[in-house]
């Protein structure tokens, strides 16, 4: 099983102007000093962004992406939330509907571990249909956590975990690392 992503995404009214390179050096980008900060672009969804300390910076009119180039390096996972709340605070009059954080695992066909039987089990067809995903859900008080298994060929292909916060918080910098640890005791990591 690999990590494939780490990210979160916060879905609301942004002004991709106010994301310009030292606005973003100096708010975003302020919790190390002199670090570089690099403009990016994504050939594939033709956009701009950021990258600085291993952190993947992308702002839509829609949604701002706060990814960590490596989902392997852990030391990451506190800059997401810190980022996140950086943006929350300083931007507190743009509407926001929802922020999630999300893993996303690559399954191999040899995994064997108690998540995987139990999901290989799930792959019955109905008529000539097959699986292709499942998904569950629980609620807590603050956020929902949602589970998406997608299957290719009736096999398990990917594990995502998805934690949506309805109503945007300030963020705890461990938030991410606690909700990845959640995320792997499920899948017996």
């Amino acid at each position: 099983m690999e990590l494939e992503l780490v990210n979160a995404i916060m879905v609301g009214s942004w002004n991709p102007k106010v994301f310009n390179p030292k606005w973003v050096k100096a708010n975003l980008f302020s919790y190390k000093e002199n670090l570089e900060v690099n403009g990016l672009v994504n050939a594939d969804e033709v956009e701009f962004g950021f990258q600085s300390d291993g952190v993947l910076l992308f702002v839509r009119q829609n949604t701002i992406e706060i990814k960590l180039n490596n989902p392997k390096d852990e030391s990451g996972m506190e800059k997401i939330p810190f980022i996140a709340n950086k943006i929350l605070t300083l931007l507190l009059h743009t509407p926001v509907k929802g922020v999630g954080f999300n893993f996303k695992f690559k399954i191999g066909n040899d995994e064997h571990s108690d998540f995987t039987k139990f999901f290989r089990e799930k792959t019955d067809s109905y008529r000539d249909m097959r699986v292709s995903q499942l998904r569950y859900q629980s609620k807590t008080e603050f956020y929902t956590i949602n589970l998406i298994v997608e299957y290719l060929n009736n096999n398990i292909n990917m594990t995502s975990f998805n934690f949506h916060y309805p109503k945007p918080i300030i963020f705890d910098n461990t938030t991410l690392l606690n909700h990845f640890k959640f995320s792997t005791q499920k899948i017996n990591l």
